[in-house]
């Protein structure tokens, strides 16, 4: 698992210490920037590594950032075509750049706002 925000942060969570690991990723707070082309080269060259040869990948994101080079965009495809790796998006704002999220096989939409919470509630009341 990697954080992207200013830095890269790894946690390795088939470790020995995988789980003291996931709960320190899990109790951190998400307020950085967004260095993605950083975060997804480090992800490339891990999946070169033969121990890696058959992981898809998960992107957490609001892919609110800039684009990627088309390096990068190339080695996705590679990757994609040649080495049949997934790529996956979670995209947790609606405002996410197509020009980013074009390279994911599957992409979800989380809506974290306003509108989501309070929309069951409403239906409920309305109903009673």
């Amino acid at each position: 698992m990697m954080l992207f925000a200013t830095d890269i942060v790894r946690y390795e969570l088939t470790a020995v210490t995988g789980i003291e690991q996931a709960t320190r990723f899990l109790g951190q707070s998400f307020r950085g920037g967004t260095d993605m082309a950083a975060c997804m080269s480090a992800l490339l060259d891990k999946l070169e590594d033969d121990v890696w040869h058959d992981a898809d990948a998960v992107m957490i994101s609001d892919f609110i950032a800039q684009r990627l080079s088309e390096e990068t965009v190339q080695r996705v495809r590679q990757r994609q075509q040649q080495h049949h790796h997934r790529f996956h998006a979670v995209a947790m704002s609606q405002h996410g750049k197509p020009g980013i999220l074009h390279i994911f096989d599957h992409i979800w939409h989380v809506d974290t706002g306003l509108t989501a919470a309070i929309a069951p509630r409403l239906s409920v009341a309305l109903l009673q």
